[in-house]
């Protein structure tokens, strides 16, 4: 099965491009701090790209591409220039080594869906296949894969362009859905042989998988950098369903022929054709060794088993001719698969930038809010005012209850239809189960609180020790906190009402009212008080009034409410988001609501003269039947009990719907409490992984060196901390000599001034108590190393002006022949011992003033003896630190450090520059000669 090949990404902080665009757009890019942090947060996760893919890594990109897909419809910029110092960098799908680069966030948008496609595209491969439940995930995965190219392809057009990158083209686009769409038609074409279905559609349905791998074929074409060896395996699977529909084709042909007794030679031409296509197949196989050629071996003998059984039977029993190619018509194609739409949860905008304005568009949306709010503010005064004024009219003249209180000798038939109504109900059990559902709802807000609470509390805990236990870590701001804060300020006030509502619950007029709907009519209709006036007057025309009036009411609620409604759900930032003229599209906006006002002010005029109306038609009422104090007081009862049930009612509902609406929130700020706890200890786990990967670095640093040192060993050098120390002792005792032969000679000087002679001291030994050779050759031999010579000077000199001899350092570990250098002054050809380093300047001081290359030999005289000069210097008396330095950094080198090295075979200039490379440090340097 194909995959497409992951992208590799490249680790990028967008958040300061951001942030300064921001800076430069909106007035308000303070408030977007934590869209800034959540959408970092979530890029970190998506690199490295995780082998094996996995669901997770697949949700971390939908989620970040939900984020961007946000950002674009907020008209963040999606071309090259406007996000400044912005690099965003993938591999290349089908050319790894070659990175594609853009800066803005279409191509961010694009690369993700890529991505996204492709790990689709793994996870189908992944599935079980051996089940129908596996084939059928496996086919939607790769229509969805196929779905997201196929986006990505017409977002180029839209954008213009039929290439943004090397793989977003359109033609690597062709490319890919051609190919998850071949993978999935496999898919159905394997359960249809799981299911035995007609060897006709199973044909027609290889076709359709082959069809599909010869339109990837003509893609390809375009696509660069792309190996050879896609070609190749593209080919091969196209030949082998061309052969696979022949054979099933070649089975549908020997079907129809034993029904019809014809056709024995069209299974024979088909059999043909299949093995035509796998020879045509196998001789792809001879390109690569990535092609598994077992399942069309199984097929060609199948075919090759059932051609030999077909012709023999067709040359003895059917003597059919058999058509050629040309002569068979075209299998059809079942194309039953196809890309996939975008699903919910990679178009789903995420809640990041909520508010984000330019200026124009903060002035624009203050502007609006204010209109917006005066107008509502008028219409809801005018409505209330003038029901308000109506009931309290009606009211005071006893109305509608006189009317009801005439019309009937019971109880007005309205009024009981109500009061049914609630029985029905029962109200007594319908008021206590809302009561304990908001009692039950309530507790769960609270303890979802408690627990979010808990969680963030805990996260905050532990990220601020660690950040304590490590000063470098950045700790994580949150908002979590504030809203949960924000949740409880609400809980609160709620349960503040709450009491309110239990304490209306039980108090005496709730009760009464409670008994009141508990009667039945006939005991309602016992205690009402009897009529007390036998007129007779027509009350249709009042009626029809109080009717119309009622109605018309109703209207102007639910007009108002209406536009209350419409006012709320009105998106100002996604209205006013990059608009360019602001007052326009706020002029549009406030036009919208100005028909319901003016419908609800006119409504609020006709009351007037319905009132007048039902005033005139009531004194006509009032002074023909006169007025049923009793009677009307007590309708007045059951009616208000209905209103006191309703009202309770209604309130309890609302608390309950405040407490249903507020779970859901609670409920998802929960998760976003516990992913906060799993992302800081994530991100503790990465900054721990950052640490302990550089101290593995280190060791590994450690253990180069330790294995430099260790070669350096096999070579021929000693311990580096014994050879120091030694070169130390030699050089001490090397600078005491010097200054023992600087006071014998003044002392022969002392002795020819004044003619008297004086005793030399001894030259200086290796350690105090043990006396040492005092012999030139002596003591450059236990310096060397090397046997003793014969180097009694001659007459008339010391003999610092003979040669010295070239002495053999100890033999080398890998027998390599080292020799020693010859240590020459820089002032005279003569052999002699070179100035003294800085570090034995206090005690060399005369010695290097007054001694230089005119120096000449004492002679001898006097009868005094005379001290044997020293002999050669130890190796860190090297002539080149007669010059100010010690050879590291801009200084001159220590020769002595590049003849070391130099004896292990390297190149003296190599070894030069390695040593100004590590300043002057030779582990380093000897690392980087022996590494490279």
């Amino acid at each position: 099965m194909f995959v497409i090949p992951l992208k590799q990404i490249t680790p990028c902080d967008i958040t300061p491009s951001l942030t300064e665009w921001l800076d430069r757009s909106t007035p308000q890019s303070h408030l977007h701090t934590t869209s800034l942090r959540t959408l970092k947060s979530h890029r970190a996760l998506l690199h490295p790209t995780p082998n094996p893919v996995g669901s997770g890594y697949l949700g971390s990109l939908k989620l970040y591409g939900r984020e961007v897909m946000t950002m674009l419809g907020l008209n963040f910029p999606s071309t090259d220039g406007d996000l400044r110092n912005l690099s965003l960098t993938y591999t290349s799908s089908y050319s790894p080594t070659s990175p594609q680069t853009g800066s803005n966030l279409f191509f961010e948008h694009c690369q993700i869906l890529y991505q996204t496609a492709s790990v689709l595209s793994h996870l189908s491969t992944s599935q079980d296949r051996s089940t129908e439940s596996g084939l059928k995930i496996s086919c939607h995965q790769y229509q969805l894969s196929a779905g997201i190219f196929k986006y990505l392809s017409e977002q180029l057009k839209e954008k213009g362009t039929e290439h943004l990158t090397s793989d977003l083209s359109v033609g690597t686009l062709g490319l890919n859905i051609n190919l998850m769409l071949s993978q999935a038609q496999t898919t159905v074409y394997e359960k249809a042989k799981l299911n035995k279905i007609k060897p006709s559609i199973l044909a027609k349905i290889a076709t359709s998988v082959s069809g599909f791998y010869s339109s990837a074929l003509e893609h390809l074409k375009s696509v660069s950098g792309c190996d050879a060896d896609w070609k190749v395996q593209i080919q091969f699977h196209m030949f082998m369903f061309l052969a696979a529909a022949e054979y099933w084709d070649a089975k549908g042909h020997l079907l129809t022929a034993t029904e019809k007794g014809m056709g024995y030679g069209k299974e024979i031409a088909r059999l043909q054709e299949c093995l035509n296509h796998i020879e045509q197949a196998l001789i792809l196989t001879k390109k690569t060794t990535s092609i598994e050629t077992e399942g069309i071996e199984e097929l060609k003998n199948a075919a090759m088993e059932r051609l030999e059984e077909a012709k023999s039977d067709n040359s003895k029993i059917y003597l059919e001719p058999v058509p050629k190619p040309s002569e068979l018509s075209p299998i059809k194609r079942a194309d039953l698969v196809k890309p996939l739409p975008l699903t919910e949860d990679m178009t789903r905008p995420e809640d990041l930038f909520r508010g984000m304005l330019t200026e124009d568009g903060v002035r624009g949306k203050s502007k609006f809010t204010s209109a917006i709010e005066e107008s509502v503010k008028n219409s809801t005064d005018l409505v209330r005012t003038t029901s308000d004024g109506a009931r309290s009219s009606l009211k005071r003249i006893g109305l509608p209850e006189s009317v009801q209180a005439y019309m009937c000798e019971g109880l007005p038939e309205e009024v009981w239809k109500n009061i049914r109504e609630v029985q029905v109900q029962q109200p007594r059990v319908a008021l206590n189960s809302l009561k304990t559902d908001i009692d039950d709802k309530a507790q769960q807000c609270s303890q979802l609180i408690m627990d979010s609470l808990t969680v963030i509390n805990e996260a905050s805990r532990i990220d601020d020790i660690f950040s304590r236990s490590n000063p470098s870590y950045e700790t994580i701001n949150t908002d979590h906190k504030r809203t949960i804060n924000h949740y409880k300020n609400l809980m609160e006030n709620a349960e503040k009402s709450d009491s309110v509502l239990e304490g209306n619950l039980g108090n005496i007029g709730t009760r009464k009212a409670l008994e009141m709907l508990d009667k039945s009519r006939e005991m309602i209709e016992g205690d009402m008080p009897k009529k007390e006036s036998q007129e007779i007057f027509d009350t249709a025309p009042l009626e029809n009034e109080l009717m119309n009036l009622t109605r018309l009411m109703t209207i102007r609620d639910a007009a108002l409410a209406k536009f209350m409604g419409d006012v709320e759900s009105v998106d100002l930032d996604a209205e006013l988001s990059g608009v360019l003229d602001v007052g326009k599209k706020m002029d549009e906006l406030l036009t919208k609501f100005d028909q319901v006002q003016i419908d609800i002010a006119d409504n609020c005029s006709r009351q007037e003269a319905m009132l007048s109306s039902i005033f005139n038609l009531n004194s006509q009422f009032t002074a023909v039947t006169g007025k049923s104090t009793q009677r009307e007081a007590y309708l007045t009862n059951v009616t208000s009990s209905y209103t006191t049930f309703t009202s309770l009612k209604s309130q309890l509902t609302e608390g309950l719907n405040f407490y249903q609406s507020l779970h859901p929130r609670l409920i998802e700020s929960k998760r976003e409490a516990d992913d906060y706890l799993v992302t800081v200890r994530m991100r503790h786990g990465e900054f721990l992984e950052t640490i302990e990967r550089r101290e593995r670095t280190k060791s590994q640093e450690e253990s180069d060196a330790e294995l430099a040192r260790r070669l350096a060993q096999e070579v021929g050098f000693d311990d580096r901390a014994d050879e120091r120390r030694q070169r130390e002792e030699q050089d001490a005792a090397y600078a005491a000599s010097l200054v023992a032969l600087d006071q014998e000679e003044m002392e022969r000087e002392n002795v020819a001034e004044n003619g008297e002679q004086q005793q030399l001291p001894p030259p200086p030994s290796k350690e105090e108590g043990k006396d040492e050779p005092s012999t030139l050759s002596s003591w450059s031999n236990w310096l060397t190393g090397s046997k003793p010579t014969e180097t009694t000077p001659k007459k008339g000199g010391t003999g610092l002006a003979q040669p010295l001899t070239q002495n053999q350092y100890p033999a080398a570990g890998n027998n390599y022949p080292v020799q020693a250098p010859t240590y020459k002054s820089s002032s005279s050809n003569q052999d002699a011992p070179p100035m003294p380093p800085p570090s034995f300047e206090s005690a060399t001081q005369q010695f290097r003033t007054e001694r230089t290359s005119s120096y000449e030999p004492p002679t001898m005289g006097g009868g005094g003896s005379i001290l044997p000069p020293p002999g050669p210097p130890p190796p860190s008396f090297e002539s080149v630190q007669r010059q100010s330095g010690s050879g590291s950094g801009g200084g001159p080198i220590d020769e002595i450090k590049v003849t070391r090295i130099a004896e292990m075979g390297f190149q003296k200039e190599d070894i030069r520059k390695a040593l100004r490379d590590h300043n002057g440090d030779e582990e380093a340097a000897l690392n980087q000669l022996l590494s490279g």
